[in-house]
């Protein structure tokens, strides 16, 4: 919310686009984590008082929810072969997220090619919430 309020008058003169990391706890209770759950769901509710917030000022502001990715946080599950299978079995696309994944859509969300969208979210999960 700061750096939000801080960088507002220089994103308001070029059309500027502020993306959220949240996860796919912004939607739902992850049992054993309440405290991770409650702030990506104060992210998500952020975004869209933003995105109202900052509109006519040209500012869009929207959030990404990546599901499971390999990264040092979630090592534990891709380093065991036993979890990362049946983690991937539940996946529809077979497979967790790759940092990739999530850095393509935050690109496509900060660049004029969605120019229409504010106070949205984009969930990457593999399908596993669809």
């Amino acid at each position: 919310m700061q750096l939000a309020t801080k960088f507002r008058a220089a994103l308001a003169k070029g059309d500027g686009s502020i993306v959220f990391v949240g996860s796919v706890a912004s939607f739902r209770g992850t049992i054993g984590q309440p405290a991770y759950s409650a702030s990506k769901g104060g992210l998500l509710t952020l975004t869209k008082t933003l995105a109202q917030a900052f509109a006519r000022e040209g500012i869009r502001v929207n959030l990404v929810a990546p599901g499971l990715v390999r990264s040092k946080m979630t090592a534990v599950t891709w380093q065991d072969e036993t979890r990362l299978a049946a983690t991937t079995r539940q996946v529809p696309l077979g497979r967790i997220g790759e940092p990739g994944d999530i850095a393509g859509a935050i690109l496509f969300l900060a660049s004029p090619l969605a120019g229409y969208i504010t106070g949205t979210s984009l969930i990457i999960d593999g399908g596993l919430s669809a």
